[in-house]
């Protein structure tokens, strides 16, 4: 049976626009997941984020993950996960 876990989301610009908050959270097994069944569960708990699933960059803990990897990540009780949109200047 896998152990489930509480991690924390951080939303940043137009990802906290979408969600109307600027962090949550979610439950995920502790097993070992890539980055894109990471990303999965987030866009399945907050579904608002979906227009972003294609331009989003997530990190864990402030280190980048590569989304296109099948790398394995190993999350822990309350690590934080960044969800990071495009940000254009200007």
């Amino acid at each position: 049976m896998d152990h489930i876990i509480s991690v924390k989301i951080l939303f940043f610009a137009q990802a906290r626009e979408q969600t109307g908050q600027s962090e949550g959270s979610i439950t995920i097994p502790q097993n070992v997941i890539n980055a894109r069944e990471i990303l999965n569960n987030i866009l399945d708990t907050y579904p608002k984020l979906r227009p972003l699933e294609h331009c989003v960059i997530l990190t864990v803990n402030h280190v980048y993950m590569d989304l296109t990897s099948n790398v394995p990540v190993s999350l822990a009780e309350n690590d934080e996960i960044g969800v990071i949109p495009p940000i254009s200047s200007g």
